[in-house]
This record gives structure tokens, sequence and C-alpha cells, in this order.
């Protein structure tokens, strides 16, 4: 455990100190500018239907508080030079914990939502205590890689993780015992004995539709259903450019979509057809090492036919899938991501859209199917922004920024 002096403190962060950095208006300028990047001060009006005068006092504000600064002068062809205002890099950090079932991240984002730092731990299975240690070893050193006056205007912890993390435990062939302890595990109680901020949990899929929503697809996509493959595939919902979890937290789980005929305990499920674990069982079946799966340095090619078939499994169980979201919702665009090469993410968008148009539609609009922007990276991006949306990000907009 930490010591006193080696807690971080959101007492003097921007985040918790400052309740009208929460105010509409406020949020409503900054979720304009991380969307579209620096703009004046006249166009940043413009588009949120706030008076110059308003504007002038909010981005003064802001400044003042380190969330924002001007940029270098650009000239017109007529009057005065315009000032951009952007995002100050450095006017606010977040951190964030990915929990997988196969591996974990803990990382240090700034206020522009680029990572400054991230560990990475591999194992064949998640416990409670491998995941406190992985924190506890790599936690200070994560925090050096910024300043002390940095390190103040810490807000916030995200914790991607699967809200239940014993489930499907027949598919890893992980100890019922050892998993077992997660569903008596205070996670966030722990972890504040020695992170002393804001910490916020929610799914990890749902951190990967995060990620897409406010530095990927979302930015000019308001609303999209999206896929992440992982070791377990999962997704998330994107309404009106805002996350949408539902009332218990799990809207977009669509692992769970059944895929089966026979109405059974024991029916398949999507995540039975389009997720990682298959893959690697595949790949274990024929005696080779799936380590290259995880290690995040291979492009797959050398897997072969194995990947193919994995492939046209997989595709054909998400155009299925496609099918029941878009006669609920009926979304024009549907987002693929996941922890895979952009090569083989490329090859599983072309097969879905292949899949999709040999299925029986009728009834039903077909959606544009898109490669996801937020990258393999998703859910520890997802996670790190929790923070950072929760504080200074509107949910949703009246306008279309």
């Amino acid at each position: 455990m930490l010591d006193k002096d080696q807690k971080t403190s959101s007492q003097k962060g921007t985040g918790e100190n400052r309740p009208d950095v929460r105010a509409h208006h406020e949020k409503l300028v900054l979720t304009f500018l991380r969307r579209h990047g620096a703009h004046s001060k006249a166009k940043i009006a413009h588009h949120t239907n706030l008076s110059p005068q308003a504007i002038s006092v909010i981005i003064r504000e802001l400044e003042k508080d380190g969330l924002l600064k001007k940029e270098k002068p650009v000239k017109g062809k007529v009057g005065q030079p315009s000032i951009p205002i952007a995002l100050n890099p450095n006017g606010a950090f977040s951190l964030g914990l990915r929990i997988g079932r196969r591996s974990a991240d803990l990382t240090l984002m700034d206020f522009l939502g680029r990572l400054r730092e991230q560990k990475l731990v591999n194992y064949d299975y998640p416990t409670p205590p491998k995941i406190i240690s992985f924190v506890l070893n790599e936690f200070t050193g994560l925090l050096s890689s910024i300043d002390k006056e940095e390190r103040e205007r810490l807000i916030g912890l995200g914790i991607g993780k699967p809200y239940q993390l014993w489930n499907w435990l027949d598919r890893l062939k992980a100890p019922q015992i050892e998993m077992a302890e997660w569903k008596s595990f205070e996670l966030k109680e722990e972890l504040s004995k020695f992170i002393d901020c804001d910490i916020i949990i929610e799914n990890d899929a749902s951190c990967a539709c995060l990620a897409e929503q406010i530095i990927g697809k979302g930015q000019k996509t308001k609303d999209f259903a999206y896929f992440f493959i992982g070791s377990f595939i999962g997704g998330g919902l994107v309404m009106n450019h805002k996350l949408f979890t539902g009332i218990g937290g799990n809207a977009g789980a669509f692992g769970s979509l059944p895929m089966g005929v026979e109405p059974t305990k024991n029916s398949p499920q999507l995540i039975d057809h389009a997720s990682l674990y298959l893959l690697e069982q595949h790949m274990k079946d024929e005696g080779r090492n799936p380590s290259i799966l995880w290690d995040g340095k291979h492009d797959w090619e050398e897997i072969g036919v194995p990947l193919s078939n994995w492939i046209d499994e997989a595709s054909l169980a998400l155009a299925r899938a496609t099918t029941g979201i878009e006669a609920v919702i009926d979304f024009p665009h549907v987002v693929i991501g996941g922890a895979v090469p952009e090569t083989v993410l490329d090859e599983i968008i072309r097969r879905t859209a292949d899949a999709y148009d040999r299925l029986n539609t009728q009834g039903i609009t077909q959606p544009t199917f898109s490669t996801g922007t937020a990258g393999p990276n998703a859910r520890a991006l997802g996670a790190s922004l929790l923070p950072i949306s929760k504080s200074f990000l509107l949910e949703t907009t009246e306008f279309d920024l």
C-alpha cells in the first residue's frame, strides 16, 4: 500500500473543486472544441448559439482554470487576425484501469485524450489479487511521468471491466473458485485505499464504445451500434452523441445475443461465434502457440486457414446480430472495432457486409458497416476517458455540434 505522501488528490484538481465547471454552457464549449478542434470565439459563439459576450466570459474562466489556451493568431483577408481557442493538453489528467480476461492496462491520459503512459500485464485469467498487485506495482511509476502541479490536476480513475468476470468460465478454462472471488470483491473500495480521487466503473465494452464516441467515429457520427471483438465480443450503443448503457448498465451487451434455434439454457450466443477465445482454441487444437493474439506485435498473417475460418464464422454471426439490432433501433451505422490487427478488422468488415447481403432483411434498413477508429486500445482509452467525460463533457447536445 502506498503511504499518504504517495496518494493522489483531487482536492486541488480542476474537476471536483469547481462545481461551476459542470455548468451547461462551459461543458457545451468544451464539448464543441473537443469534437471540432480549435476555433475562434466568434465561431464558437455561432456554433453553440451563445452570445459573443457569454463566450468571452466562459472562455476567460476556462483559461483561468487552465482548461483552454490561445493558439497563434491566424491572419484573414480583412480585419484583425483571428485567435483560435483550443483545449489545453495539460488542463486535466485522468487514470484508466482496463481489466480484461487475458490482460489489464493501467493508463494516464491528458485532457486531449492522448495516453501519456500505459502499463500492461498479461495473464491466463484475472483474479482480484493479480489486479491489485498490478496497480500497486505500476501506479507510482505511471504518475512520475508528470510533475507535481500536473498531478494536482488529476480528476479521477476510470475502470473498465466486464460486469460479471466469473461468467463464461468454461470458455477460458479458468478456475471457478478463484474467479468467484469477483462476486464479493469491492474493487472500488480496495483501490480507494491508495488512490485518492473519484473512481468510476463501467463495462469494458461500453468503455470501448465511449472511446469511439469521443475520439473516434462519434466525432462525426451521432448514432451508431458498436461491436468490440476481444477475448469475448461486446458492444455499445451511441444515440445523439450519448453512450446509452440502459437502466442496469448492460445495454449493448451484444455478446449475449442468441444465435441458436433451440430455446435452451445452453443455446449458443454471439459470444460463441465472434470472440477471440475461439481462434485461440483453434490454434491450440493445431498445436500452435496462440500468444501472438495478445502480444500486439504480429499481423496474424501466419495463422492462415484457422484465421480465415474464424473470420467467416464471426462475420456471419455479426451480420445476424446486426439484423436484430436494426429491427429494434434502426441505426444508420454499425461500427466494428477490436483487439485485432487492422488488416484483419478490414476483412471482418468486408465479410460481415457480404454476409448481411445474403440474409433476409426484409422490413429493416441496411446500415453501413465501417471500421472503428479508436483502435485496438479502445477499451483502455475509454476507461481513461470516463472521468473526463463525467467532469467536462455534455452527454448529449440540443444542437448538432
